[in-house]
């Protein structure tokens, strides 16, 4: 009876353990290789070039993500994914580069990553991702908006592929925002031909 109850003891305390540091095994997000998010129409020729600085990472930890179904997500290139975002940005009226590749640019974007997380509840998973970006013109003038762009959506498998999926999303939304004010800024300070 002994060795049995010490049995049954020591499967108990292993099958605890394994719960305990996560039975599910975390998954790195490769953001290097994510599709780009979506673009308006390509800029037309003789269109406004925008610089933008290297992304600021405030937040707390760059690399984890949060949980999707039970499951760690994290990912060590989350400021890049981001800048090769905004960088590819484009309307008819502009298009943003990295500033190292521009020269005297009416508007210089210096954005600040302050969240990038996933999270699920039930069956429904979230990514969000929260910009700060100050825009900074030619003359001295500065003025800094919160962009917030958000995912939900059915958690069909909490893997790599769905996630990275809504975070693309978040981040679109951001940059969807981040547009239509660029948009309306170099309306205000370039003159149209």
């Amino acid at each position: 009876m002994t060795r049995l109850f010490s049995t049954a003891a020591a499967t108990l305390a292993v099958v605890a353990a394994g719960f305990g540091a996560g039975c599910v095994a975390p998954a790195r997000l490769n953001l290097a290789n994510a599709a780009p998010i979506s673009q308006a129409p390509v800029s037309a020729p003789g269109t406004t070039i925008v610089a933008c600085a290297p992304i600021e990472d405030k937040r707390l930890d760059p690399e984890v993500l949060g949980l999707v179904g039970g499951r760690p997500f994290s990912a060590s290139e989350v400021s890049g994914w981001v800048l090769r975002s905004l960088t590819g940005l484009t309307s008819r009226s502009f298009s943003v580069r990295p500033a190292a590749s521009v020269e005297n640019p009416p508007v210089t974007l210096r954005p600040r990553l302050l969240k990038v997380y996933v999270d699920s509840i039930r069956g429904t998973k979230t990514a969000v991702v929260v910009l700060e970006v100050a825009f900074i013109e030619a003359s001295g003038r500065e003025a800094t908006l919160l962009y917030r762009g958000q995912h939900a959506g059915i958690n069909w498998g909490s893997d790599e592929a769905e996630v990275t999926a809504a975070l693309q999303k978040a981040l679109g939304k951001c940059a969807d925002q981040l547009r239509i004010d660029l948009d309306a800024q170099l309306a205000r300070i370039v003159p149209r031909t």
